[in-house]
């Protein structure tokens, strides 16, 4: 079962939430109170060492978003696209095999973190500098016990 460990906490800029779940199976349970939490569609930067449920947790928002594909790692293809039942656009990204700048824009990656679709950036810090809109961080830590920590860090401009 997922708990709330504090929410709406307020300081200058951003609006924190922290949920905690007792293994990946409870993520398909948070994803629709992060996606609450996260409110209007953004660039959603995802944290998280390899094995913490990044891509777990896109497959997750992504259902309650209304996605109807398959939706995997996009590790090598770096970006999958995927359509909600309403024709919308949602994007994720997985910056893991870009190593500099110049690569993330050779990729043409810059065009999907300047808009306000919804955009889940798995390995995000090479993107960090290009993305406009609303800008949600989402950090996922696992415990030794396989519990993993959902913190939402928003910064809505």
């Amino acid at each position: 079962m997922e708990k709330v460990i504090f929410a709406k906490m307020k300081n200058q800029e951003e609006v924190q939430y922290q949920f905690e779940v007792k293994d990946l199976s409870g993520m398909d349970r948070v994803a629709a109170r992060v996606i609450e939490a996260l409110g209007e569609p953004g660039i959603v930067l995802l944290e998280g060492e390899m094995g913490a449920g990044k891509t777990t947790l896109v497959n997750k928002l992504c259902r309650h978003l209304g996605v109807i594909d398959t939706v995997n790692s996009p590790t090598f293809a770096l970006v999958n696209i995927y359509l909600d039942q309403n024709d919308r656009k949602i994007f994720h990204l997985d910056l893991y095999r870009l190593e500099s700048t110049e690569e993330f824009l050779e990729a043409g990656m810059e065009d999907y973190v300047t808009h306000n679709y919804w955009t889940f950036i798995e390995w995000p810090e090479l993107a960090i500098p290009f993305a406009e809109g609303n800008i949600y961080r989402v950090k996922i830590s696992a415990t030794d016990t396989g519990k993993r920590k959902i913190t939402i860090f928003s910064k809505k401009d």
